[in-house]
């Protein structure tokens, strides 16, 4: 067990939280990203193509069961790449905005996407997945984890898969 103020005797995940994202989750709750604005811009308007617009559902790590909700902004930037910014929450006490790029063929069931980057506190993220229709789903790998995004326009329930 470990004594208040003593950070040396924490695990590692914990003493990660507090000494690295509790600075940063206090700065972004003042204001740092504009998300909550583009999101609710994106669902005033609608999509502007079958793969454009928001999307929301849950996140799910396969290595330790951690889950949480998930949202997620895309937008067409070249004939095969898309942006996507993503807003995940963990332990519904923390929130994480990443954005990644991802290059995207059509195929007969939608749109088939893949990607590379390295991100902060990740380290290399991999990714594929597909949008067809109103389901967005994807897995992804890094370093020390691995798991699946599973998605749907707003207002609208998620299948059991």
């Amino acid at each position: 067990m470990f004594e208040s103020g003593d950070y040396t005797n924490m695990p590692d995940r914990g003493r990660f939280f507090t000494l690295l994202l509790g600075p940063v989750v206090l700065w972004c709750a003042a204001g740092c990203s504009h998300f909550e604005r583009d999101y609710q811009t994106a669902l005033d308007h609608g999509p502007y193509s079958k793969y454009d617009g928001a999307w929301e559902g849950t996140w799910e790590s396969k290595t330790d069961g951690d889950r949480g909700v998930l949202r997620c902004l895309v937008t067409q930037t070249g004939e095969t790449q898309f942006k996507a910014r993503f807003k995940a929450s963990y332990k519904q006490a923390l929130t994480y905005e990443y954005t990644i790029s991802m290059t995207g063929t059509v195929g007969d069931f939608g749109l088939d996407f893949t990607g590379r980057e390295n991100l902060p506190l990740h380290g290399v993220y991999e990714w594929s997945g597909q949008i067809s229709g109103d389901d967005f789903t994807a897995e992804y790998k890094t370093d020390d984890d691995q798991g699946v995004f599973t998605m749907t326009r707003p207002g609208r329930s998620l299948q059991m898969r």
